[in-house]
């Protein structure tokens, strides 16, 4: 027997809702866990804009976290089955395998969001939300606002080296529609803000103008 250590979480709340400005939602997503409360509580978020006409999603900071999660998400963006990319992954060889198509379609239940929405974006969105962005970028209802993305979609690969000396790798390569290679170079946004620490909010304020 033994016990798996959890860290603590950086955030109380991985999830928050709001309004910014009239007719426009606000989500605010922290990070990915693949347990009932958090489905719930994403679940219960999307509800609570439901009303609005347009909806912002903030994914700055997101590093991750359930794949599972993340995919479950995605899918309550999407206006049908959509063609997301392709996956490449690595064999025990060391070589790489052919590419599988990704392909994924919105849920027969629960709340879905296929108005405009725009989502915030920063260099330490990875793993699980890039995943969650793969796919979404390039269909006409969304738009990312922000700086390019981390580049590494996660499924990583842990090598211990020595005492208290591991390397981490990718085990896959994903692509987007286009056939671009996400690792090592992430998303590049639609609406890009040049990142100013005198103006945290200038990525939000972008997002609130010109829909």
């Amino acid at each position: 027997r033994w016990q798996e250590p959890v860290p603590p979480l950086p955030w109380d709340d991985p999830i928050e809702t709001g309004r910014l400005v009239p007719r426009t939602g606000y989500l605010r997503i922290r990070g990915w866990l693949n347990t009932p409360a958090w489905r719930d509580a994403f679940e219960g978020a999307l509800r609570d804009v439901a009303s609005y006409e347009r909806l912002v999603v903030d994914l700055r900071g997101n590093v991750g976290g359930a794949l599972v999660a993340a995919q479950d998400a995605r899918s309550r963006f999407l206006p049908g089955r959509t063609e997301l990319g392709s996956i490449q992954f690595s064999t025990v060889t060391g070589a790489m395998d052919r590419p599988h198509a990704l392909v994924a379609e919105p849920p027969a239940e629960g709340p879905l969001w296929t108005k405009p929405v725009r989502f915030l974006v920063d260099p330490l969105c990875y793993s699980a939300t890039e995943d969650f962005l793969q796919g979404l970028q390039g269909l006409p209802h969304v738009q990312l606002v922000g700086q390019r993305t981390g580049g590494g979609s996660g499924r990583p690969r842990t090598i211990a080296l020595r005492e208290h000396r591991i390397a981490t790798n990718s085990t896959a390569l994903t692509f987007d529609r286009s056939g671009r290679c996400i690792e090592g170079i992430g998303f590049e946004p639609d609406i890009a803000i040049h990142a100013d620490p005198l103006r945290p909010d200038a990525t939000l304020d972008a997002a609130l103008t010109g829909w």
